[in-house]
């Protein structure tokens, strides 16, 4: 709630889970760390998750104007602002702090404030680029079109005024080096990752079965099913097109998850006459998303951009056959034929004639999977990219 108004906040993301597992891996290394993220306004203003980790809330109270990308109009602005004022009341307190670590998610808001709190305790500043501008970020609306190349200036401007700059795949790395200045030494790839052990400890037969009568699931239709954001980048409108020409009455669609277009996805879903034959969840906690992957036939990751794709990393701790777009760093997690199938972004026919294709062959489903995990199992070691960003820390902080 804002003021008494149900808001459709943004849901958690790829960017905000990979927050999260990396905040606690650092913390149980022993880096102390303070979190400002958005906060639903039903939550603590501030609460200690361990010794070394504290959580406290960074946003500014909300007005209460809907927007169909972000759920409330200016969301990031109010994090921006908050964020700002409570660095400066920090400074004031003379609070002090080694590293500024700041997430970026294709928006100005982090790139700026990231910058001015770099500015306000004269302390090094790193970047990780979750989503970036020049690289994968496609504008989602007349206006965002209209300042897309205002915000790949300030992208620029901050990521060549970072001391460290942290990307998830080599690709991107290669096109910010080639627009922006930014030498070898100031600039790494490490990718989003993934603790397989502790994602598939829900992952029980009792919590499977409790799982399937939650959600209705037949066992005699063939799942296909999305787990995600149900916004306009993830392309579900794709795959619910896709799923239409598909015209099959022994499979079913099942959209895990929630989103500021929910509402749009459902009434297309009426209007093209398929509600028997698919649901929409609402929003999925992640201690489900491995029960939602494991129930499933197929996962599809339809996304029109895309920077990583941790999604995929889940998928494969489950060891389930998955098709995505060709786009971003989904080609770099699936090996079209081998580990998965690859699609054309947005090409409906494409993406239908796939499905059709594979979802009656459970054992090429399930040889996809079990490559998909051997070949994710070997790199993207959790431990490993933790020790890569305590080293830069470290490094910096000396």
């Amino acid at each position: 709630m804002v003021d008494g108004w149900v808001v459709r906040m943004d849901q958690m993301g790829g960017m905000q889970t990979q927050i999260y597992r990396q905040s606690i891996a650092l913390s149980n290394k022993k880096i102390k760390q303070l979190v400002l993220p958005i906060a639903m306004p039903n939550a603590p203003k501030k609460w200690k998750l361990n010794p070394y980790l504290t959580i406290q809330k960074g946003n500014i109270p909300m007005l209460p104007i809907k927007s169909s990308i972000r759920g409330t109009f200016g969301l990031n602005f109010y994090w921006g602002v908050g964020v700002i004022l409570k660095l400066i009341r920090k400074k004031f307190k003379k609070e002090n702090y080694n590293i500024i670590h700041t997430h970026c998610s294709g928006v100005a808001a982090p790139l700026i404030v990231g910058y001015i709190a770099k500015k306000i305790f004269k302390k090094p500043l790193v970047y990780t680029v979750h989503c970036c501008r020049v690289s994968t970020y496609h504008p989602m609306s007349k206006f965002d079109s209209l300042i897309n190349g205002l915000i790949i200036k300030i992208e620029k401007f901050c990521l060549e005024h970072a001391d460290y700059t942290i990307v998830l795949t080599n690709k991107t790395k290669e096109i910010i080096q080639k627009n922006y200045e930014i030498p070898n030494e100031k600039i790494t790839v490490i990718p989003d990752v993934i603790d397989c052990d502790e994602f598939l400890r829900n992952l029980t037969d009792k919590n499977i079965q409790e799982f399937q009568q939650k959600y209705n699931l037949d066992n005699n239709l063939k799942k296909i099913v999305f787990i995600g954001r149900i916004a306009y980048e993830k392309g579900c409108s794709v795959l619910l097109n896709a799923f239409k020409k598909l015209n099959r009455d022994d499979c079913e669609l099942i959209f895990y998850g929630d989103g500021n277009e929910r509402f749009l996805l459902e009434k297309e879903i009426e209007r093209m006459g398929v509600q028997k034959k698919c649901q929409v969840t609402g929003y999925l906690p992640n201690t489900d998303i491995s029960l939602a992957i494991k129930t499933a036939d197929l996962v599809v990751m339809p996304s029109l951009h895309e920077e990583f794709g941790g999604l995929i990393l889940e998928i494969a701790s489950v060891g389930k056959a998955v098709i995505g777009s060709n786009i971003g760093g989904i080609p770099t997690l699936i090996e079209d034929g081998k580990s998965g199938l690859l699609f054309e972004c947005g090409n409906v026919e494409e993406l239908s004639k796939k499905i059709d294709e594979i979802i009656d062959k459970s054992d090429l489903l399930q040889e996809y999977g079990d490559e998909l995990k051997k070949n994710i199992s070997k790199k993207y070691s959790f431990q490993d990219n933790m020790n890569k960003i305590k080293k830069i820390y470290s490094t910096l902080g000396e």
